[in-house]
């Protein structure tokens, strides 16, 4: 019983230091600098293990007790440290303002206030034995239902994954990128103050960066040391890695043709290309750009026009470089033959070439990240016979322009149609975060998925529904990307173009405009067994209905002339969102969610008038409009949309589309909304799609 008594001590106040010393880390932001998921979140959890363990050894040794006078203090003790805590619990959070909050707390207070008060009121120590023996049976429930309510909101704890900045006076003070590992995964930037094993990390904007500061490259070896003031940098000193090759002259950069094994070489300045380079059989090289303010240049003039080379080298790392080749009669700027693991990030590609980037004979293990590319003649990147090709994140420019095709070319996947595909094919690369999964009734896709009501915009649908991924990965399953790269793949394979060029209709709206006849090239896919039926009552059908009727509600009330001059003059004025959302804010009331909502309608002077150029002047032709988007659950957005189709000439084509959707998943309810327009549905036919009607038309025949 004696050893039981000094084990129960020990324990209490071994439990009781740790949970508080846990306690003060979590209130100062303090962690342990750990890259275990396992021992952070063991200290996410241990001040409510630590306190259950607390109060069972108190229990036990109030028990157990033979000499009973310390229990009489104890129990005060406790019993004011825990009414301290409920009132700072009060008082420091905004329970105190919510009566459900505020109450809870009284009630436990009111529990708790005996266990205070007794002990003063009763002087036989027998009966404060058994009262402190009951607090600590109370409280070991009360922190296990904390536990439990703490696991059932645990988001996860945050690891470091690499270093961005390091200060050059303090060492132990560095900027890192931190991914949160659990439930809620997601990526933050923080300042890091190392304290021996110990850190306090501290929210970070780059726009207060100030002082001398050391950058890091991807792999955290450390390349420059600039001056920041709020974030611009006013002074930037390349640093050369140890054991790199130093490259700032022509005659250097000729020499990576006798490059190396496993050898890193660091490109500092702009460099002249005299030669065509190639290496050859050789692995582990690394190509990388120091500068951190502006990536280092290598170029060529047309007269001696150059290209680089890897031929049959794993391994290759090129980061941060700025090429400006002028190929000539070179297909590529940089050319890869049967190399695996290659990796280009932080790139940009801006000479006269075919293609920027070319992989053949059978390359295997390709990553382009973060990539730009532009000047290119036919294809930002061209692939044939290669293997476990990621393109994410790069941007293909033509004529100026950011373009969503002629961005890939998977030169041996054959140009084929469509075979129809099912649901089973899409369901992998549905994206749950385009739907509303916690205010709606969901469908099941699959065993770890749940989606509700979709309340995107209608271009976004595809992407929603991963139909441009499944496709692609069904017919060119070794290139993988984002889902721009996906609409490159259909391009290609359908021969068709997405983007069609400026119609010379308000030039300046820079919005992209669709082709209409890839718009038909796609209605082809739709079929009866593309989704359930369920799917569609669930998921789209208050989306599908609100497209449809949108078209309808235009072409009935709007004179579509006037209406996109009117759009255009107000996105002029940067201010297409307030014209689209003032004009139709009575539109369709039954498909709005938001019409009530003082956020949505925040913003928007219901006097100003949003057709008419500010001081009655028209803006100049280099205006670059923007703003052309509101909320895009709503009617306006949806309105917005067909204007920018009437606008591109597209919305013949996808109203057709529109019609063979409904037609095919909600027939009744499209009969019924046509009646009630007092128009007829277009009979089945072989039409031209050349010789479409819009619905206006439509009805002026049948007059």
């Amino acid at each position: 019983m004696k050893r039981l008594n000094t084990i129960t001590s020990y324990t209490m106040a071994i439990s009781a230091g740790i949970a508080i010393l846990c306690t003060l880390f979590a209130a100062f932001n303090i962690e342990l600098s750990s890259k275990s998921e396992f021992i952070l979140t063991a200290v996410e959890y241990s001040p409510f293990v630590l306190v259950i363990l607390f109060f069972i050894a108190l229990l036990v040794k109030s028990i157990i007790a033979q000499k009973t006078g310390w229990t009489r203090w104890t129990c005060v003790a406790i019993g004011a440290i825990w009414l301290i805590s409920l009132n700072l619990a009060i008082f420091s959070s905004n329970a105190h303002n919510e009566t459900p909050s505020k109450w809870l707390i009284v009630l436990m207070e009111l529990f708790f206030l005996p266990f205070f008060i007794l002990p003063l009121v009763i002087k036989n120590s027998y009966w404060t034995k058994w009262l402190l023996a009951a607090y600590s049976f109370f409280a070991t429930i009360t922190a296990g239902i904390a536990l439990i309510a703490f696991s059932a909101h645990f988001k996860g704890v945050e690891i470091e994954t690499n270093r961005l900045y390091l200060n050059s006076d303090n060492s132990n003070i560095y900027v890192a990128n931190f991914k949160r590992v659990g439930p809620s995964a997601s990526e933050r930037q923080y300042q890091v103050h190392k304290y021996a094993f110990l850190m306090k990390k501290t929210p970070f904007d780059y726009w207060t960066l100030t002082g001398k500061w050391k950058g890091y490259d991807d792999d955290g070896i450390i390349i420059s040391e600039c001056v920041y003031n709020n974030g611009t940098v006013e002074e930037c000193t390349p640093i050369i890695p140890e054991g790199s090759i130093l490259i700032e002259t022509p005659e250097a950069l000729n020499a990576l043709s006798n490059a190396t094994e496993n050898s890193r070489y660091v490109i500092n300045g702009d460099i002249k290309a005299t030669n065509s380079i190639e290496i050859g059989n050789k692995n582990g090289i690394t190509l990388l750009g120091v500068t951190m303010n502006s990536n280092p240049k290598i170029y060529s003039s047309s007269q001696t026009p150059t290209t680089i080379t890897f031929r049959n080298c794993n391994n290759i790392k090129i980061q941060n470089i700025q090429f400006d080749l002028q190929t000539g009669t070179n297909p590529a700027i940089l050319s890869f033959h049967g190399c695996k693991n290659v990796d280009i990030s932080k790139c940009r590609f801006n000479g006269k070439s075919a293609y920027s980037l070319t992989f053949d004979n059978n390359c295997d293990s390709i990553t382009l990240t973060n990539n730009s590319m532009e000047g290119f003649a036919e294809y930002g990147v061209r692939v044939h016979s290669s293997y476990n090709t990621s393109i994410e994140e790069n941007k293909f420019i033509q004529h100026n322009e950011i373009t969503n095709s002629n961005m890939v070319w998977i030169a041996d996947c054959p140009r084929q149609d469509v075979a129809p595909i099912s649901f089973t094919d899409i369901c992998p690369y549905i994206q749950d975060h385009f739907f509303d999964n916690d205010n709606s009734e969901t469908v099941t896709i699959n065993e770890d998925t749940q989606i509700g009501a979709y309340y995107w915009s209608a271009l976004e649908l595809p992407y929603a529904l991963g139909i441009y991924t499944a496709i692609s990965q069904k017919l060119c399953p070794n290139v993988r990307g984002s889902h721009t790269d996906a609409i490159n793949t259909l391009a290609f394979v359908s021969g068709i173009n997405p983007i069609a060029p400026q119609n010379g209709q308000y030039p300046n709206l820079s919005f992209n405009r669709i082709n209409p006849k890839f718009v038909e090239w796609g209605a082809t896919l739709i079929n009866k067994d593309i989704i359930p039926l369920n799917f569609y009552n669930i998921v789209l059908k208050r989306f599908a209905r609100m497209m449809c009727e949108s078209y309808l509600y235009l072409n009935k009330n709007e004179d579509l002339e006037n209406l996109q001059y009117e759009y255009a003059k107000a996105a002029n004025r940067d201010m297409a969102s307030g014209f689209i959302k003032y004009r139709f804010q009575h539109a369709l009331p039954h498909y709005n969610i938001n019409s009530n909502n003082e956020e949505y309608n925040k913003g928007y002077d219901e006097e100003a008038d949003y057709a008419t150029p500010e001081n009655g002047e028209e803006q100049t032709d280099e205006t670059n409009y923007s703003n052309y988007y509101t909320q895009t659950e709503e009617v306006p957005c949806m309105m917005g949309f067909w204007i920018r189709r009437v606008i591109d000439g597209s919305a013949k084509s996808i109203w057709k589309a529109t019609l063979k959707f409904m037609q095919t998943f909600d027939p009744e309810w499209l009969k019924e909304t046509m009646y009630t327009y007092e128009m007829a549905l277009p009979e089945e036919q072989e039409a031209n799609p050349n010789d479409e009607l819009s619905i206006v038309e439509i009805q002026e025949q049948e007059m």
